[in-house]
């Protein structure tokens, strides 16, 4: 998936998760160069596709279940303003305290906030994440504050 995106944010919980993505510009398939977006935006919805498939079957059969494993469609917005990108960033984080499955987002194990904090290696695009805030410590003390919560969503 990693050649077709690069992954800012993330946020897994019991029953749902969060994906703070870009889609690259450019993407390489078939030893083609494809730059169309529309074409892109096929090639990475058909890339979700086949790993929400991918992973239905194996918990499927891990759980002897049959059926669907996700609910249809599954929500995603276009975000275009630096300060909306923020606070999805933020947002994605807050998601676990937001929904009472720990006291303190920093320290839940299943989000991306503590490999951005840290120098560990990791598949994030980390120093573009800081960019995004301007810088390490801008990121960190943007998650210090509380943010109120946006309406105004557009759902694709």
């Amino acid at each position: 998936m990693t050649e077709y995106v690069d992954i800012l944010a993330y946020c897994l919980l019991p029953n749902h998760f969060h994906l703070v993505i870009k889609v690259k510009d450019v993407i390489f398939q078939n030893d083609c160069i494809i730059e169309n977006e529309t074409e892109i935006g096929k090639i990475v919805s058909n890339q979700f596709r086949k790993m929400f498939v991918s992973y239905s079957m194996a918990i499927n059969n891990q759980e002897s279940r049959t059926g669907s494993l996700f609910n249809r469609p599954f929500k995603r917005l276009e975000i275009t303003q630096q300060d909306y990108l923020e606070y999805a960033i933020f947002y994605v984080h807050y998601n676990p305290e937001r929904h009472g499955l720990t006291e303190n987002f920093k320290t839940y194990n299943y989000s991306s906030f503590i490999a951005l904090c840290s120098q560990g290696p990791t598949k994030l695009k980390r120093d573009l994440v800081h960019e995004i805030f301007g810088s390490k410590k801008d990121f960190a003390s943007y998650h210090n504050g509380m943010h109120y919560e946006r309406t105004a969503i557009v759902i694709e």
